[in-house]
């Protein structure tokens, strides 16, 4: 287990700051003070916040909200970021002192691209290392289904008595790293050759060649893999399997731009996950990987 505070402050927005320990001898176990504040003192606050394993991480959690009073909730809203530009209206709210964002809220990528997905696209566009994560965020087994999505971390072990060893700083620095990808069900991977989500391939010339693989338990559908390149969708391929686990295992060929380019892959099915997540499709999406020529 990994110690985090959930940084809600019913004004303008929720973020995760991980890992942070309890402090006993400050107010309310050293919980970051917002009330009265505006977002770049607070999130200040927090990436100072330091323990054994060094400074914290900020999540910018649901950055997106629909719904009366839903603002305070979604910091991309409070602030008025305006993906195109790059930009804040409420220049006084908006602090871009964080590394990854809760693109999937209890939600799939489609239900995502014109919100948390473009903005997230719109920070990598501009050459920031912002990557993504998801969270069933349940509060209720019913209307927010356990573990859809999830954020898969790549520690380098499967061994529970290593990772218990490695201490929460492995899980911060794997998602700083964007050594991640978001399972709603599926899971996906990308490589080209030993670089993976979050790495950076360089002397590729212009064309990357990328071994991608998808899989999911038997019950699970999965029918397509859409390719992004650098925050466009450049190829969509459907696929169909006779193995019950392993969907699709091919070479994607990919554009690289003179300057370099950045690509995320992501897989989906069409067949909702009843009964385990009633209504909800199954999919799973890369962080990119970083290309060069």
């Amino acid at each position: 287990g990994v110690t985090s505070l959930e940084l809600t402050t019913y004004a303008w927005g929720h973020f995760g700051v991980l890992p942070l320990d309890p402090d006993p001898s400050r107010p309310n176990g050293g919980a970051i003070e917002w009330a009265y504040r505006l977002p770049p003192a607070v999130l200040a606050d927090a990436r100072a916040r330091t323990s054994v394993f060094g400074p914290a991480a900020i999540v910018v959690n649901h950055p997106r909200d629909s719904g009366a009073g839903r603002i305070a909730f979604a910091y991309f809203e409070a602030a008025g970021y305006d993906p195109v530009t790059g930009t804040a209206s409420n220049a006084e709210l908006w602090d871009p002192g964080f590394s990854l964002i809760e693109v999937f809220n209890d939600s799939n990528f489609d239900r995502n691209v014109d919100g948390p997905v473009r903005d997230w696209f719109s920070f990598l566009g501009r050459g920031l290392r912002t990557f993504a994560v998801g969270s069933s965020d349940s509060h209720g087994v019913i209307g927010s289904p356990i573990g859809y999505p999830r954020t898969c971390m790549e520690l380098g072990t499967d061994s529970t008595a290593t990772l218990r060893t490695m201490g929460a700083g492995a899980v911060r620095d794997a998602l700083l790293g964007g050594h991640a990808t978001i399972s709603g069900s599926l899971y996906v991977d990308a490589r080209v050759g030993t670089a993976g989500p979050g790495d950076e391939a360089t002397g590729l010339g212009p064309r990357a060649m990328v071994d991608v693989t998808v899989e999911g338990a038997s019950w699970i559908d999965a029918d397509r893999l859409r390719v992004f390149v650098d925050g466009t969708m450049v190829e969509e391929i459907p696929f169909t399997s006779t193995d019950a686990i392993l969907r699709f295992d091919d070479v994607v060929e990919v554009d690289v731009a003179a300057a370099g380019s950045w690509v995320v892959f992501v897989a989906s099915g069409d067949a909702a996950l009843e009964p385990v997540h009633p209504g909800r499709l199954p999919f799973a999406v890369t962080n990119p990987i970083f290309l060069g020529r």
